[in-house]
């Protein structure tokens, strides 16, 4: 992966995708030599570069440098307070105050440029929903409603990507879930539509202290999403020597928001929201 944006000529292209590093330095280190290494031509970031981790800027310098396609996160609009931090944990909340007073105004700046919802040739990006910035898409039937939304919407695309969930995540139209919470490789037939969830860079929340991403090649109809060790130590440090929690470093989040997209699922379908 060249350290720039790849020419569109040669559309569908191989794509290296990224989500919630969440200010993980090392981590997303680690995912973008492994994505340049496995030959990826452009970069797609779907949000979420901020918030818990030592280093928000120095990752939004690193993404740059890259000239990624982004879309913004939660974490982003809430940094930015166009998006209330009310019901975020008080992790969160603390974090997001932390990150606030270390956003150069360049950093600013470059987050506020950032859409909620974008496109790349055969792709849609957004961060929770194209919807809804924070919304947690979890369950086969919203992520149905969401391809068959995408169909309308975007005739020529073939794969919905979303972060948020911090959980790798491929499903199909056709066949439903392929993968879940693990790497691996899915093929993506020509006719399908597939919502593609890579998995988080940098806040992974099952204690495994991996960098998770995801190689998409559209050309070859293969989603390759990957799961690599980092130095989390490293992190860990970085965090204590800022006078942060160590432990802000792969959260395991409460119960209720693990629930919260099941829960959510179920008042769309009985037209509660």
């Amino acid at each position: 992966m060249a350290a720039s944006r790849g020419s569109d000529v040669n559309d569908p292209q191989r794509y290296g995708v990224v989500t919630d590093v969440h200010g993980n330095l090392y981590a997303l280190q680690t995912a973008l030599e492994h994505l340049r290494a496995a030959g990826a031509e452009r970069l797609l970031c779907l949000g979420d570069v901020i918030g818990y981790g030592p280093h928000p800027s120095e990752c939004l310098e690193l993404l740059g440098s890259f000239d990624p396609t982004c879309v913004a996160g939660n974490h982003e609009q809430m940094a930015l307070g166009r998006l209330s931090s009310a019901g975020s944990t008080e992790t969160a909340r603390r974090s997001l105050e932390w990150t606030r007073t270390q956003l150069t105004p360049a950093a600013q700046s470059v987050l506020e440029r950032w859409p909620l919802v974008t496109t790349a040739p055969g792709v849609v990006l957004a961060h929770g929903s194209p919807g809804r910035v924070d919304e947690y898409v979890r369950s086969d039937s919203r992520a149905r409603e969401l391809l068959d939304q995408l169909s309308s919407e975007h005739p020529t695309a073939r794969v919905l990507l979303l972060g948020h969930t911090h959980e790798a995540w491929a499903f199909s139209r056709v066949h439903g879930t392929q993968l879940r919470a693990r790497p691996g490789r899915v093929s993506l037939e020509q006719r399908d539509l597939q919502l593609l969830n890579p998995g988080s860079v940098g806040q992974s929340r099952d204690r495994h202290p991996h960098a998770r991403f995801l190689l998409l090649d559209l050309a070859e109809g293969v989603a390759d999403f990957r799961s690599v060790p980092y130095d989390v130590a490293a992190c860990r440090r970085a965090l204590k020597d800022r006078g942060l929690p160590p432990d802000w470093c792969h959260v395991v989040p409460p119960l209720h928001e693990r629930f919260r997209g099941m829960v959510g699922d179920a008042l769309r379908r009985l037209g509660v929201r």
